[in-house]
Order: C-alpha cells, then sequence, then structure tokens
C-alpha cells in the first residue's frame, strides 16, 4: 500500500514539472543568482513574511540548485516556454549533504515553511491522512523541517484531504472544497500574500487532496507564484499579470488528468475557488 502511495504521489510530482502557460508576458526564474534571489526575497518580506523564514528557502534553493546535475539553469527572468519548463534531465547529487533533507523538500513543505508564522487555523484536523504520510513523516524526522506541535497543527489543517463521498459533480466538489476550507478558519497575517492549491480527485478513495500548492504574491504589475516543483525539480518564481494566467498555468501542465474517471482539477485561493 505505502510503495503503491509512493508511486502516485510521484507521479503527481511529475505531473506538474512541466507548464502550458503560453502568455509571453509571463516569465520565470530557477532563482540561481543572488540579485533575483535578492528580489523575491526582499518581495516577499515587503509583503510581511518573516525574514528568518524567507532566508531559510532561499538557503535552500542555493543549496538545491548548487547540487543540481544534468540541467543549465538561466539567470534571472526569463519567458517562460510555450511547452513549459521541462525539468527532465535534472537530477541531485545524491552524495552532497544537503540531499538528505533536499530530497523530501515537496511544494507543500515549501509553502508552509514561508507561512508557518503567519498562518492560522482551527487545528482540528488528525494527523491520519494518508496523502500527507511522507509530509508528516518529515516534519517529525527531518531537523531542517521540525517545528512545534501546534504548527504541524497548522499544517496537517491546511492540506488535510477532503472527503467529496456524496458530491458527484465538478460543482458539488467545488461547494464541498470552500465548505471545508472555510471550516478550518485559515488566516493569514497578510492580505498580499495568498495559498494557491490544486486540488486533484481521487475517484476510488472519494477525496480531493491539495496534489500542488504555492504562494501567490501581489506585485506592483501583477503577481508572483511560488513553488517548488516536486521533491525532485528545482524551485520556481513566476511572474504573471493577473489571476487568470495563474490559473491557466497551474491547469494547462501535461499529464495532469487520469483516465478519466476522475473530475477536473480544482484550483483554489485561501479558501475559495479561483475563478
Amino acid at each position: 500500500m505505502i510503495k503503491k502511495l509512493l508511486t502516485i504521489i510521484l507521479t503527481i510530482c511529475m505531473t506538474f514539472g512541466l507548464s502550458g502557460c503560453q502568455s509571453s508576458s509571463v516569465t520565470y526564474s530557477n532563482l540561481v543568482d543572488e540579485k533575483t534571489r535578492n528580489e523575491v526575497a526582499d518581495l516577499m518580506i515587503q509583503n510581511k513574511l518573516l525574514k528568518k523564514d524567507v532566508k531559510k528557502i532561499m538557503d535552500w534553493v542555493n543549496e538545491f540548485n548548487s547540487i543540481s546535475k544534468e540541467y543549465s539553469y538561466k539567470k534571472g527572468f526569463v519567458r517562460l516556454p510555450k511547452d513549459g519548463v521541462n525539468y527532465d534531465t535534472l537530477y541531485l547529487d545524491d552524495t552532497a549533504k544537503s540531499y538528505a533533507y533536499l530530497n523530501w523538500l515537496n511544494c507543500r513543505l515549501t509553502a508552509f515553511s514561508l507561512i508557518q508564522n503567519v498562518v492560522e487555523t482551527s487545528k482540528d484536523e488528525d494527523s491520519n491522512d494518508t496523502w500527507l504520510m511522507f509530509d508528516v513523516e518529515a516534519l517529525n524526522t527531518v531537523k531542517q523541517f521540525k517545528t512545534s506541535e501546534e504548527k504541524k497543527k497548522d499544517f496537517i489543517t491546511l492540506f488535510h484531504s477532503i472527503d467529496v463521498s456524496n458530491e458527484d459533480t465538478l460543482e458539488k466538489q467545488e461547494d464541498k472544497i470552500v465548505e471545508t476550507l472555510k471550516s478550518r478558519h485559515i488566516q493569514l497575517k497578510t492580505d498580499t500574500i495568498s495559498i494557491v492549491s490544486v486540488y486533484l480527485h481521487v475517484p476510488e478513495e472519494n477525496i480531493r487532496f491539495a496534489g500542488h500548492t504555492g504562494l501567490l504574491v501581489n506585485t506592483e504589475d501583477g503577481y508572483l507564484y511560488f513553488e517548488k516543483y516536486s521533491n525532485i525539480a528545482p524551485f520556481q518564481a513566476t511572474k504573471f499579470q493577473n489571476k487568470k494566467q495563474v490559473k491557466e498555468y497551474l491547469l494547462s501542465r501535461p499529464d495532469l488528468y487520469g483516465d478519466g474517471s476522475e473530475l477536473d482539477p480544482i484550483v483554489t485561493i485561501n479558501d475559495e475557488i479561483l475563478r
């Protein structure tokens, strides 16, 4: 069972390794140079994320990029390719000391590490969620991710899967997601940063879960979406002019859909549906 779940989760991570946003106005960066890291870090701090949390993430970015192999990073922000960014050739040096924690680091752990000191939830979801088992193990065992029990409850409440046993249409599942997220009383201490997630449908278990997540930060001329593509792919910051582009970017990644038995992915922004 665990092996099967690991395979499914890894497949989902790889699913999110490509994008299909076709607007020439969309640019992205893997934050390989100090100037770009500072630009993104300053933006996050200006939008009320704690400096120590932002610094920690930027250190992880630098570590990840430094042990990446067989991939040529581009400096600064560059135009997002029509068919998305292909990280298939990239792999990590598993002899590097930092590999021990970086190979655990996924989109949810990354986003939470940035917002853990500015987010509050009802803290009432239980930790026995199969879809979070590896995340919780990382929080419990990996030094870089360890946090207080109260904050761990926030993490679990934020990303706990959502039961949709009685919802058989996309619209009903959207309503159930909103109802559930609102019941979790998720509050950010900043109104210029949002949690944007993609909820995938698992029909055989009648649940929706946050298969991907990242932070959407307001900028002077639009938005910046910060994400960890997957545990085996880089950090990425992508600039958009509007939220419609963000949604298109997230929903147009190839292999996002399965065998047709599942309903379409649903994109959320905080506790609402991103329209």
